[in-house]
Formats: structure tokens, sequence, C-alpha cells
């Protein structure tokens, strides 16, 4: 393509590109709607042809790189309306749309007409699809047939394998992938230096290659040679499902046609790639079925899949890996297995943020109007998609999708604000934003839309989702918040669409008019999430803000934090004013019991006794070792028999640190009443 591409003319702290999911950015509709096309597929990794057909038909063409001859690429494109079009490539596994406008840039006209266009679109690429696939299926049930036995294979020597239904048409060993009916769809060659290649245009998803004959336990893996290694070992049937994301539709499969048996999820274990997609697909497709999982116990240089275990340590090591196959999760409905005692006692709470955000969960994060709860949900929704430290805890890296459901304009300036502060000003990958609310519990059909966009935005990059952010339920609920009914569907829509994403769901929320400092709204809500977290504006002279945990399900709510908003410069308006936005520290100290109010909950008289002894001793200049101070209580005749659990009420409300044994008040002089 001669015209130079966009790509190198933006500026470098355009954020857009890297937050809004589907659409390009841009108010009015761009001058070449054609250039910005190209330039979509440009952004995608596919050179454009330099000339296009806006028809609405599908186009194929010829990449730059491609082998000649070949016409992987190809575009369908509409002029008229707003201007919109789909994209893709069949060599790097690319597929997506394009639109000249937002949606919320849209009239509602525009909207309904670029929707009907959309499903048009899709008709057309699943037509050119099904065509494409039967003609890829004619060619290679031809390729197969004219194929012969397996005799000796340079790849099969090297993997330590024989061939289990393979044949070979001249160098090439060739792998059919049936459905559960057996009908032959594609082809997987395997080249002999272990280059393998799908044919192009076959059908992938829910085909496998079976090995051997299923009995009361079936394997199910990604490779060929894996696939072999098991049968090798074990003698039990291996179904070849090819790829990590052909785990779950095979094994879906599978379990419709063979009801009764146990399904076990063989997985590759990719350690040396971040997020271990291997195991990470292996426990979808777990789930999905109720399978046991069990992948190889490698590291470093040693391999990833059950071939490399047999090859390093015997196939003893590999039976006895397989016998450790585990329940991961819930078994699907209508399948039940029964663990044993307190079997997986020892399994380990994942977390998105150690200690604080737990993954695969539903939290409500909640606090008054204007305490500054979007900032530190954004920071929070920052340090996931990075994988930065955040407050001193390790962070699991993944994509994260902040729904602002409130805020316009100022979100961006907000998420530009931490990208300035953290990164440099520069873009945050695996950070997407949605400028519109959705209406969650409500429009089943809008859930799914959304929980596919996620899907798709999920395989374009490569990594499944971490974190949806949900800012705030009232913007995102149709119904009655103070309804339990109502509050149960919205619940059940996010564990809905955490189901399908494996993503964490956080809702942010509002306080109740009470004075209890609870969530606004039915208590269904506060029930049903895994934790919870109250965000309040500390009481302090410069901006600061206070978050305590008033529930963890599956670990400690003791902990809290006090986080300081800065003021960052972002750029000056048309009349020479600053613009600037908030951004919450990623450093927390102490809550301080001067920052609270605490004429709301004043210390019981347990309480004021023991932070009296320990502001004695300090006044005097003493030690305060707890023992110290449990003798002082003890000659005043008071009860320490609930010593320990009161100190720890005391440091939860920041009034009183423990620091190397010793206790110290957090209060200055005359901040607390201690006349009684």
């Amino acid at each position: 393509m001669t015209r130079p591409s966009a790509v190198l003319d933006k500026p470098k702290n355009t954020l857009e590109e890297d937050f809004v999911i589907g659409t390009l950015p841009g108010a009015p509709i761009p001058e070449n709607p054609e250039h910005a096309f190209q330039d979509a597929m440009l952004n995608a990794g596919i050179t454009p042809p330099d000339y296009l057909e806006p028809d609405g038909e599908i186009h194929r063409f010829h990449v730059e790189s491609d082998k000649r001859g070949t016409r992987n690429g190809w575009y369908l494109l509409y002029m008229d309306g707003v201007p919109a079009g789909h994209f893709g490539c069949h060599r790097r596994e690319v597929s997506q749309g394009w639109c000249a406008k937002e949606r919320r840039e849209m009239t509602s006209y525009e909207w309904k007409a670029h929707s009907q266009r959309v499903s048009e679109m899709k008709r057309k690429r699943e037509v050119e699809t099904a065509e494409r696939r039967t003609e890829a299926q004619a060619e290679c049930e031809e390729a197969w047939g004219k194929a012969t036995e397996v005799k000796e294979h340079s790849y099969l020597d090297r993997k330590g394998v024989t061939s289990f239904g393979l044949r070979q048409a001249m160098k090439c060993l060739l792998v059919p992938m049936r459905d559960t009916s057996g009908r032959l769809w594609s082809l997987q060659r395997i080249y002999p230096n272990g280059d393998k290649r799908f044919w192009r245009g076959g059908q992938i998803q829910g085909c496998f290659h079976l090995i051997g004959t299923p009995g009361d336990r079936l394997y199910i893996c990604e490779g060929y040679a894996t696939g072999a290694s098991i049968y090798d070992a074990t003698g039990d049937a291996v179904a070849v499902a090819f790829n990590k994301n052909n785990l779950k539709p095979v094994a879906e499969a599978l379990q419709n046609k063979y009801r009764r048996l146990q399904l076990v999820i063989a997985a590759d274990n990719d350690h040396a790639t971040e997020g271990n997609p291997g195991i990470t697909k292996g426990k979808e497709a777990a789930n999905a079925v109720g399978a046991l999982l069990t992948s190889p116990d490698l590291s470093g240089d040693e391999g990833t899949d059950f071939n490399d275990l047999a090859a390093l340590h015997g196939s003893e090591a590999l039976q006895k890996a397989l016998r450790a196959a585990t329940t991961v999760r819930e078994p699907a409905r209508g399948r039940f297995v029964l663990a044993n005692h307190f079997e997986g006692y020892d399994q380990e709470v994942n977390h998105l943020i150690k200690g604080w955000l737990p993954a695969d969960s539903f939290g409500v994060l909640y606090g008054p109007s204007g305490c500054g709860k979007s900032f530190f949900v954004l920071s929070w929704a920052f340090h996931v998609a990075m994988g930065r430290e955040w407050n001193g805890c390790k962070v699991e890296r993944l994509p994260t999708l902040y729904v602002a459901g409130e805020g316009g304009v100022g979100v961006r300036q907000r998420i530009k604000a931490l990208a300035d502060e953290h990164n440099n000003g520069k873009g945050i990958p695996n950070f997407y934003r949605l400028d519109h609310p959705v209406r969650v519990g409500a429009d089943e059909k809008e859930m799914e839309q959304l929980a596919a966009t996620i899907k798709e935005k999920s395989n374009e990059i490569g990594n499944d989702f971490g974190l949806i952010i949900f800012d705030t339920l009232a913007r995102n609920m149709e119904g009655d918040e103070n309804s339990n009914k109502d509050m149960s569907d919205f619940i059940t829509a996010c564990d809905n669409l955490r189901e399908v994403t494996g993503a964490s769901v956080l809702v942010v929320h509002h306080t109740g008019k009470s004075e209890a400092k609870t969530a606004r709204g039915a208590s269904a809500l506060r029930g049903a999430c895994d934790y919870e977290y109250l965000v309040e504006k500390a009481k302090t002279p410069n901006t600061q803000l206070t978050v305590k945990c008033t529930k963890m399900k599956d670990g400690k709510d003791d902990h809290g934090g006090q986080f300081t908003l800065s003021e960052r410069h972002l750029f000056n308006d048309s009349d020479g004013d600053p613009v600037t936005s908030l951004v919450c520290g990623d450093k927390g100290s102490t809550i301080m019991a001067s920052s609270i109010d605490l004429a709301e909950k004043p210390l019981t008289a347990g309480q004021q006794s023991i932070w009296q002894a320990v502001r004695s001793r300090l006044q005097h200049g003493d030690s305060t070792e707890r023992k110290l101070v449990i003798d002082d209580l003890k000659a005043q005749n008071f009860n320490v028999k609930h010593f320990s659990r009161t100190v720890a009420a005391l440091v939860k409300r920041g009034v009183i640190e423990e620091r190397d044994g010793c206790l110290f008040t957090t209060e200055p002089e005359g901040e607390i009443d201690d006349s009684t």
C-alpha cells in the first residue's frame, strides 16, 4: 500500500484506541472513511489493498508477506449512512469490525441502521465461511483419500511416539479432524521440522482426532504427540483437540456423546507464557463439563506437555501425573462429582490483587457521593491491566473493562491522569472502557452482546479478561434497587457474565441514608457478594480517602488503608485555563482515627480502658509491651480475657498501632473524649 499509515502519524499520547471496544474514536465522520478503514486494518496487522470496493460485499485480497497467489485477507465495507465494515485474515485468525462513529455519537436512527447493517455483515460472513468450509472439506477428503499409510517419519521419531490413525502425503503427516459422528471436516499437516498447519478454511472448533476406543475414562489434550504419549502410558482413549482454544468445544461435544465417561483434561503447562494459557483454558474446559484436570509439573526449559514429561522422566512419571487429576470447581449442572473428605483443602485462593481483590469473584465497593470511589477503582483497574504492584501487593496482569455508566469526558481525563502518573503518559495496554451504561439484569440480549464483545476482544488479544467494573450500580441497573427480586436479577446477570468471561465483576455503589454506613438498597446485594469495601472521604487537610474491607468471604476482612488523591495537569483549554484530574495513589497508609468521624461510633468502655493504659505509658516514657499493658489493666481490676480481640478492634479502627510487640496510640491529644 502506497499511502503512509496513520499509525505512524498518530500523536504518542492518544489513548482512545486502548480503551474503546469495537470502534474507532472521533465524533465526526472521517473526511475519507476509506482511508480510516484501511488504517484500522493496518492497526490490526493486515496490509490492506490500495483500492477498496465499498459495495457491502465480501472481497478477498492478497496480504503483503503472505505466499504468492494466496488471498487470505477479506473485507466488506458500506459507505451509505454511517460508514461501517468488517475485515479479517484467515491466516492470522483476525476478524474485526469497524465503524466511523462510536455508539454514543450516533442518533437513534443511525444506531438502528447500523445495527441492521452489522446483522447483514454477520450473515454474509457466515455464508462465506460456510462456503469456504464446504470447499475445504471436499479438498480434505480428496487429500485424505490419496494419502498413504505412515511407515516412518522424523517428527514421530523425535517425539518418541508411533502413528495412531495418521496418514502421510509426501513429507507431511496428516492428522484427521472429525466430529463426534466420525465425519472428516479438516486436516492438520505436520512437517518434518515440527511445523503444524491447518487446512485453509477448514473447520476446527469441536473437531478432534480420537486415539483408541473410549472405555471408562477419556483424556482430552492439545497436540498429537501428547495424546499418543498418554495412550501409550495408560491404554485409555485420548481425543486430540489440536489447540487450547478447542479444549472446551471438544469437551462439550464428547460429553454429549459419552455421558457416562469420566473426562479428563490433560492441559499443557505453559509456565513460560504470561497467564499460563494452557492451564487457564484447561480449567475453563474442565469447569464447563465437570471434568477432572491435570497438567505436567515442568519448569524452565523442560517443556510444556505430557510428551515432554515422558521424554524427561519416563512413563511412570507420566502415569503418576495423570493419576493426580482432580476436580477444579463446581461441575456443570446435571453432572455431579463427589469429592473426598478434605480433598483440596490446600488450594490457594487466586487474587487479582493479593489480599484485596479475589479472582473469579463478585464484589461491591461503595461509599457516599463525591468520596472518590471512582478514582480508587480506576487505580485498581490500571494496576490489574498493567500487572503493576499495588500497595505492596502482588497483582495479576489481565485485561480490564471499565463500564462508565456516569462521568462522561471526565472518565477519559481520569484515565489519562493515571497514565501520566504511572506510565509516563503512554497508552495503557489491556485497559478498555465502555462509555455508556449496560442494562444489567433487565435485557438478556444486551448482556449476551456484552459477553460476546468481551470474548471477541479476548480472542483478538489472546487473553481472557480478569476484571469488569460497573460504575455505578444505579446507572447500570434497571428496576428498583430496593427490591430483592430486581437486585437478584442484577446479581444473576453479573454471575452469568462472570461465568462466561472468567472475569471478576466489581460493582461501584452508593451508601444508604442510615448511619450504619451500609450499601444502599436491597440486602440481597451484600448477601451475594464475595467481598465488600467502604470508601469515605478522609478528614485531612489534603485530599485523601479511606478504604475499609467490610466483608471478605474467603479471607480476612480486617484490612484497609488511607490513600492520597493528587492533582495532575492534563492540558490547557481553548481559553488557556488548565484542565486537571485527580489520581488515587497506589501506596496507602494506616487509617488514622483523626481522619474519620468517631462520634458516630464511640469507643466501648473496654476499648477506652486499653487506649488509656497505652497512652498513659507513652506519656510517662514507659514501655508499651502487651504484657506490661495487661499488668496495668489487671491492677485496675480490668477483665483481660478479651484483651487481644479488643486490641484487634482498636487497630482496625486506626486508634492503636502495633509495632514490634508494642502498642502505640495514633490519636493526637484531645481527639478522643476520655472523660468517662
